[in-house]
């Protein structure tokens, strides 16, 4: 397994290493989204050092786990290298394969469940979603629930969505889905969670 950062070692909030819901006219309840791109602001990204933050909402102990997230999984499209279910791995070949003016590394929606009140309702209904982008657009997903309750905080249960942005297939990483590439996606997969809700 590639060394990572740890949570603890990264200062910046994350939330402002990408524009977040720059779309106003296509907000959907409970939904956030943005495009991480490789230099926001003068800020070099990484899908790596953003995946670990997500995957580590608390620095996991010498020894323990990794993944210190509630749940976290893998969404892989039908054909894609099992080795990808590592959500390290994935992110550490879309770093290695960025392509040069091509900016997106990541395609970040966050799904809130205010409501919830229990926590495998929110990661049904999360991985139900990532797995219908896989099937529909063959994009990995890494899926991570928190549950900020268990600090002693008072946000909502909540699922991040780490999408890649290209085909994975037998091959790699392949072509760009516009979808999850820039702004003007926001319309649409909010219009998809929207759909996702009420089904």
């Amino acid at each position: 397994m590639p060394k990572t950062k740890t949570a603890s070692s990264i200062t910046a909030n994350p939330h402002t290493w990408l524009d977040l819901n720059p779309d106003d006219k296509h907000a959907a309840d409970h939904f956030m989204f943005g495009v991480l791109e490789r230099n926001y602001n003068g800020r070099l990204n990484s899908a790596t050092e953003f995946a670990t933050v997500k995957l580590q909402p608390v620095p996991p102990v010498i020894g323990g786990p990794l993944i210190t997230a509630e749940r976290a999984e893998v969404l892989l499209p039908a054909d894609a290298d099992d080795r990808f279910g590592d959500p390290f791995v994935l992110a550490a070949e879309v770093d290695r394969m960025a392509v040069a003016g091509k900016p997106a590394l990541l395609c970040y929606v966050t799904l809130y469940y205010p409501q919830a009140t229990r926590l495998h309702h929110a990661w049904h209904d999360a991985r139900s979603f990532a797995e219908r982008l896989a099937d529909d657009h063959e994009v990995a997903t890494i899926v991570a629930l928190h549950a900020p309750h268990r600090a002693g905080s008072s946000n909502p249960v909540h699922a991040h969505l780490l999408i890649v942005p290209r085909v994975l297939n037998a091959l790699g990483l392949g072509k760009y889905q516009h979808l999850f590439c820039f702004a003007r996606g926001q319309k649409e997969l909010a219009r998809l969670w929207d759909e996702h809700r009420r089904t």
